[in-house]
């Protein structure tokens, strides 16, 4: 008698393990379809349940499902998760600098710049050393001729900045106390038929060399000298 309730309570357990089994897996599989669009959650989450025991209906120990996010675990199971992406890992160590690379081809001149604004007024410059006398320089000149000697001699008048004359060659030259080399002469005849010429004299920057021409030939005869600087 014994024996053959052993052997009855026996088969009902394989029964119910048959039957619980089967709805396990049926139970698994609908959970799975339904967990699969949902793995992983918005924000790149899997969850699971770790089973951390023996149950009669459940799944061995050490087993691992993953379930959706909400979904809590069964007894006997420890909930779990983790990211589909891992956390941003640390920089890396610079690498070494490149080499120098190839100079590149001249670009294009580009456009001109815009007008620069005007700049502020420089300050009050010294003032410079005074200038000479704008008054005109002159020279009264008179021709002698001494009969002992046979030579012209040339004198004038002092007082114009002229301090001397002379007879060199058919010219006469006059001496200026100051430089005249840049300035305007003018030269006048007392006899008004005669015609006259005044220049710098070589690199004498103080003497006028003055020619009177009565036509074509050089004479000696009074005359006036007007120099304006």
């Amino acid at each position: 008698m014994p024996t053959n309730i052993g052997r009855a309570v026996r088969r009902a357990l394989r029964s119910r393990v048959t039957i619980a089994a089967a709805t396990a897996m049926l139970t698994a599989s609908v959970a799975g379809a339904v967990a699969y669009a949902a793995i992983p959650d918005a924000n790149g989450q899997v969850n699971g349940c770790y089973a951390t025991s023996n149950t009669l209906l459940g799944p061995a120990k050490g087993s691992l499902r993953v379930v959706d996010p909400g979904e809590r675990c069964r007894s006997g199971e420890t909930a779990i998760a983790w990211s589909q992406v891992g956390p941003q890992g640390p920089p890396g160590v610079a690498g070494p600098t490149g080499p120098q690379g190839a100079t590149g081809l001249q670009g294009t001149t580009g456009p001109t710049g815009p007008q620069g604004a005007t700049g502020p007024v420089g300050p009050q410059g010294d003032t410079g050393p005074a200038g000479r006398d704008g008054s005109p320089l002159w020279a009264v000149v008179t021709i002698t001729f001494d009969v002992d000697s046979g030579q012209v001699i040339a004198s004038t008048t002092r007082g114009g900045h002229a301090t001397n004359a002379e007879v060199l060659a058919g010219i006469t030259l006059i001496t200026f106390d100051q430089d005249v080399h840049t300035c305007a002469m003018q030269v006048t005849p007392r006899a008004p038929h005669l015609s006259a010429s005044a220049t710098p004299y070589g690199l004498d920057v103080h003497k006028v060399a003055v020619t009177l021409f009565d036509g074509s030939a050089e004479i000696f005869r009074n005359y006036s000298l007007t120099v304006t600087c």
